[in-house]
């Protein structure tokens, strides 16, 4: 079974150093800004370099903290099915908001993925909108059904590294997405579980995305970029993704919130 405390000492020291790096980071810059290149970008830079960095170095303290003091292991998840089956072409909206949704062509919304908690706050709004640093601030989402029922909590943390905990409704571990290592060529992110690998993606030579499962069976492909011809005034949209399913039925909305993460660490880069 799935040590989560053991990640979370992992991910509060890599947080610690890498808040530490940022506000070295901002020393320096500050140090610029002062005595050689006076430009108000540079300055606003080291700002930013300074929120960020405190923010992660403060989320490190927090992790190492409850990973020290606790003793947590990965739950089974209870599965939550859709309870319909999908269509073959869905779209994927606002992929560069606070709230990502997958909808059908019709513009029913299937779920939502919103970013809530650390985001709320204006001054880090402010630097992630205008700060490439801002990619390095952790986050936490929540993912709700059509009628705005909470079904799962992602929490990913923050500094150079990439790892998100998700959560059940009842605040137990069940999974957790992170960056590829070890995985075949072009592999972004896996989804971990008690099973194990449960879901990877894969990016192609086209920059499309396929989805597949434990046992390399393809779920689905997203398209980013792709405007399909029968669809293109639909998929005019600036920020639409294609979605297209090769099992429509039998889907686990843990699935769609893995779907959701790939499409967000993917605007961040």
């Amino acid at each position: 079974m799935t040590n989560v405390s053991e990640l979370l000492i992992k991910d509060g020291k890599h947080q610690l150093y890498n808040g530490i790096i940022l506000l070295f980071g901002s020393v320096c810059m500050i140090m610029l800004f002062l005595f050689f290149a006076h430009q108000w970008e540079t300055g606003i830079l080291s700002i930013a370099l300074a929120m960020v960095g405190g923010t992660v170095l403060s989320r490190g303290v927090r992790d190492l903290h409850l990973g020290q003091q606790s003793h947590l292991t990965m739950q089974k998840e209870k599965g939550i099915p859709v309870s319909r089956q999908l269509d073959k072409i869905m779209a994927m909206d606002g992929s560069l908001s606070t709230e990502t949704s997958i909808m059908s062509l019709d513009d029913e919304r299937l779920c939502v993925l919103k970013e809530t908690g650390f985001q709320r706050n204006l001054l880090l709004k402010v630097v992630q909108f205008f700060s490439s640093t801002g990619i390095f601030l952790p986050k936490n989402f929540r993912l709700l059904d059509a009628d705005d029922n909470v079904l799962f909590y992602m929490q990913k943390r923050g500094g150079f590294s990439w790892r998100s905990y998700v959560f059940n409704e009842a605040g137990d571990c069940i999974g957790y997405i992170c960056r590829a290592k070890g995985e075949e060529k072009g592999t972004l992110l896996v989804y971990i579980d008690q099973t194990g690998s449960r879901w990877r993606a894969v990016k192609d030579y086209r920059d499309f995305i396929s989805i597949s499962d434990q046992a390399g069976k393809p779920l689905l492909l997203m398209k980013p970029g792709a405007i399909p011809l029968e669809h293109a005034e639909r998929f005019s949209r600036g920020d639409s993704v294609v979605l297209e399913w090769t099992e429509t039925e039998n889907i686990n909305y843990s699935l769609l919130l893995f779907i959701l993460a790939v499409l967000k660490s993917r605007t961040a880069e």
